[in-house]
């Protein structure tokens, strides 16, 4: 994988014009099999492995002439064709970055397309790519592509031209661009990563060494310094016996006969060292399930003052579960849980807890009465203190319901690109064979808890977790990731709250914690509920440790604090019932994303108070659950526009749903954009609505303006309104003459 300006990606495939002059098993130049994989490196291994003292890594340094790279490629000599495809890639890369900065005087960053904040890398989670790093031939068909520029950093936006040189075409590279004088020093770096006992990652460092830096009729001469390429590859030996390498990638399947001992050595190593992770237990849950009994299980009252060190359980129950914790059932379930009734799920929860020598495990279905109102307020706002206090959470991230379990095989590994495999050979015949490979990055989606509202907050706050994931195991704690199903510097698949949200001497970060909040809350606004009523109620523990950490008072989903930023969210779906305000997020439903723009920090406000926000929760006692009513009270500048809702068979710009018009016949003009946050069941293509000023956001090189602000329809005989969608209007003019008045939003 080639790292670029923070980003990680493939390395472009380019096209090679002549045939190769080998075909067969043949794989590498006769000098890559001498001087890269030849005896010295083998030797250089083995010397590592004897004097290993701490950190296993064996590093060696070789130069070469572009145009003998070249020619290696030509040949069919893989590990050429993999600099070569790197060199280029990264010269392309290099131009469109450049020629991008040049461009944009404003501070604008090519980078700043990203669009998954916790993702650090140019990959997409859901994208497929099945390239090869091996050279590939012209197709027929094959055409060159104008020099447009580009929109993101991501290489895959460019096509390379086989039939025209660079000169003709700028930013656009060839094959036979490499066939030069320049010199390439190649530094490459066996190392051992996650504290493995063979070499499983190879860093390779292209540098330009010569004759004349950044020279402009050389397409590689720029990648110096700083701008040398990086490569990264994990490595294993297939089916070997290798001193040197692992025989299989690394992945822990829960099938595994090792996957107890290495989770409980993870579980060990932060019990004695990590002293954040430590679980204060100064709470524990009403009920427990006693699993120490090899041959049963029974559910357990606890006793104020006595801990007991337990496991939590996340999972997805999918339909309702018949074995459950219901009034009728408790003294029952007391004496004895009938193990031939349990879910799946919970059966092999309590095989977990077991092999981690734990003796008692939390479960909401069998924890918590179902039938009992009254037990459910009382146990829902304990949900964060059950999960940040439990010895470890068990995720039951691959299973799609209770009834499924989670304690199946894993999948085998898929890759960013076909696998390569290069002989390694030593002083006396000795032949390894090396196989370089990355490995794709986890796949949220692909593990149905992932799309569950309530394992969202399950997982952020838990203090320290166990995934059993459709690609493996993982652990994560406050001070500790570890991903044995992906590269070392793969981006972690979660985040969790307690690190990001610690305290310091000088109190928490608020900034640090809004942030995040905006994350979990876009996340979580995207997920199924089964029952929709319950948008609040699945984030409450969430809204409750932030609450704690900040002070803010909490709204139906929103901050007082914040309330100016947190009125801009926008969404995609319509409401089914009353969850909450119209004015909250809380009120679409479930499964339909609550994005926040993020030019907050840019924008001011237009003319635009908050004078009063009130909620009425469902329980007084837990404000951040279920509420029966609430308003918002504002003044601010209003104009009633006529709306045309955009043909969706037509398409529309954006993610915008109407159009806001300004005046009539030869004087009608468009003058804006808005998103609703439901479009109708029967759609009304005009009519008038009104449009209330919220700020202005400073754009582009001119600096105009651009007023953003709520889409507001009567509600009831008694002058108050609902919002039913977000504007952007293009400049503030419209508003221009208008006196602010008061508006009440239910």
């Amino acid at each position: 994988m080639l790292s670029r300006y923070g980003t990680t990606q493939l390395p472009r495939r380019y096209n090679c014009n002549v045939q190769p002059k080998h075909k067969g098993d043949q794989t590498l130049c006769s000098f890559c099999v001498a001087d890269v994989f030849g005896p010295s490196t083998y030797n250089g291994l083995l010397t590592a492995v004897g004097e290993r003292s701490s950190t296993l890594r064996f590093a060696s340094s070789y130069s070469r002439v572009s145009s003998d790279i070249y020619r290696g490629t030509v040949d069919g000599c893989l590990w050429c064709t993999v600099l070569a495809n790197a060199l280029l890639s990264s010269a392309e890369l290099d131009y469109w970055y450049y020629a991008w900065q040049d461009s944009h005087t404003d501070g604008e960053s090519m980078l700043d397309d990203e669009e998954d904040p916790e993702r650090s890398d140019g990959i997409s989670q859901d994208e497929e790519q099945d390239e090869s790093m091996e050279p590939r031939e012209p197709a027929a068909g094959d055409e060159e592509l104008e020099a447009d520029k580009p929109r993101s950093v991501d290489s895959s936006h460019f096509e390379s031209s086989h039939s025209s040189r660079r000169r003709d075409q700028p930013g656009f590279l060839i094959l036979e661009d490499l066939d030069c004088d320049a010199e390439i020093q190649v530094d490459m770096t066996f190392v051992a990563t996650q504290n493995a006992n063979f070499f499983n990652s190879l860093k390779v460092r292209l540098e330009f060494a010569g004759p004349n830096p950044r020279d402009p009729d050389c397409a590689i001469s720029g990648l110096v310094g700083d701008d040398a390429v990086d490569l990264s590859f994990e490595v294993i030996s297939p089916g070997s016996t290798s001193r040197l390498f692992p025989s299989e990638w690394g992945n822990v399947s829960p099938t595994s006969p090792t996957w107890p001992a290495l989770a409980r050595t993870w579980m060990s190593a932060c019990n004695s060292s990590h002293q954040s992770c430590k679980p204060t237990r100064s709470l524990q849950p009403t009920r427990l399930i006693d699993v120490t009994d090899p041959d049963g299980a029974r559910l357990i009252l606890t006793t104020p003052g006595e801990l007991r060190p337990y496991a939590a359980l996340s999972y997805v129950w999918g339909v309702d579960q018949a074995y459950k914790l219901t009034k009728d059932t408790l003294k029952e379930k007391q004496r004895h849980i009938d193990m031939t009734l349990l879910s799946r799920t919970i059966k092999d929860a309590i095989t977990v807890t077991r092999q981690l020598n734990l003796g008692y495990l939390w479960v909401d279905a069998l924890c918590i009465i179902q039938d009992s109102k009254d037990d459910k307020a009382r146990e829902l706002p304990l949900m964060g203190d059950i999960y940040r206090n439990s010895a470890v959470t068990i995720i039951a991230a691959s299973a799609p319901s209770a009834n499924e379990g989670f304690l199946h095989p894993s999948e085998s590994p898929r890759f960013f690109a076909q696998p390569i495999d290069i002989p390694l050979l030593g002083p006396r015949g000795e032949r390894e064979i090396i196989r370089l490979a990355y490995r794709k990055y986890y796949l949220p989606s692909a593990d149905p808890a992932n799309s569950r509202a309530w394992c969202l907050q399950e997982r952020v706050l838990s203090t320290r977790v166990v995934s059993f994931s459709y690609d493996g195991l993982k652990w994560m704690c406050r001070e500790m990731h570890i991903n044995p199903s992906a590269a070392e510097e793969a981006p972690r698949p979660f985040q969790i709250l307690a690190p990001l949200a610690a305290e310091s001497e000088s109190g928490p970060d608020e900034d640090v914690i809004l942030a995040l909040w905006y994350r979990i809350r876009n996340d979580y606004s995207g997920r199924k509920l089964t029952n929709a009523t319950d948008k609040l109620p699945a984030i409450s523990a969430v809204a409750a440790e932030v609450a704690r950490l900040t002070g803010w008072t909490y709204l139906a989903g929103m901050w007082r604090e914040k309330l100016l930023s947190e009125l801009h969210w926008e969404c995609e779906k319509k409401r089914d019932y009353y969850i909450a305000p119209s004015w909250s997020w809380c009120s679409i439903a479930s499964e339909s994303a609550a994005v926040l723009d993020d030019d907050m920090q840019e924008r001011q406000p237009f003319q635009f108070e908050i004078l009063q926000c009130q909620v009425e929760p469902v329980n007084r006692g837990f404000p951040f659950g279920e509420v029966k009513s609430g308003f918002l009270e504002v003044k601010g500048l209003a104009v009633d526009l006529t709306w045309e809702l955009h043909d969706l068979e037509e398409g529309n710009p954006g993610n915008s749903d109407v159009r806001l018009v300004d005046g009539e016949g030869d004087s009608r003009y468009i003058i804006g954009e808005g998103v609703l946050d439901a479009r109708p069941d029967v759609p009304i293509r005009k009519g008038k609505i009104k449009c209330l000023a919220m700020s202005t956001t400073k754009v582009g090189a001119r600096k105009g303006s651009l007023v953003d602000g709520l889409l507001l329809q009567p509600h009831g005989e008694d002058g108050e309104f609902h919002r039913v969608g977000k504007f952007q209007m293009y400049g503030p003019t419209v508003f221009e003459g208008v006196s602010a008045e008061v508006y009440r939003i239910v």
